[in-house]
């Protein structure tokens, strides 16, 4: 999870920028936080951050880069991620999915050296 936070964190923040500017953290939370929320201190490398701003954003941003399969990943290893800071068990099987996933959305994003680490991982 650490190597998909550091390999998705400069094109999340690359293509956010592009439509929130700069402060792209305040940005993404002040469009989550229509209904009146209150914004809060987010970590801009947190996968789970990362992972929701890609899902929240995926049509006025993202889906300009990414296609179907790439949105499905993302979807894909919300679960993961989510069953892991949650304690839940994790078969083998399941383990490695969720490193193959991240290894494809890392490649798809131009995070080769992280998506290389995960592979080795595996």
């Amino acid at each position: 999870m650490v190597l998909l936070g550091e390999g998705l964190a400069p094109f999340v923040a690359r293509e956010c920028e592009v439509e929130f500017g700069e402060d792209w953290t305040t940005g993404v939370q002040r469009a989550d936080t229509r209904g009146g929320g209150r914004t809060r201190k987010v970590n801009p490398l947190d996968p789970q951050f990362l992972l929701k701003v890609m899902w929240d954003e995926w049509n006025a941003i993202f889906r300009k880069k990414l296609g179907r399969t790439e949105r499905n990943y993302v979807s894909e290893l919300q679960d993961a991620r989510n069953k892991w800071a949650h304690n839940e068990a994790f078969t083998v099987d399941s383990a490695l999915r969720a490193m193959d996933t991240a290894k494809l959305l890392l490649e798809s994003v131009g995070a080769g050296p992280h998506a290389s680490q995960v592979d080795t991982l595996h």
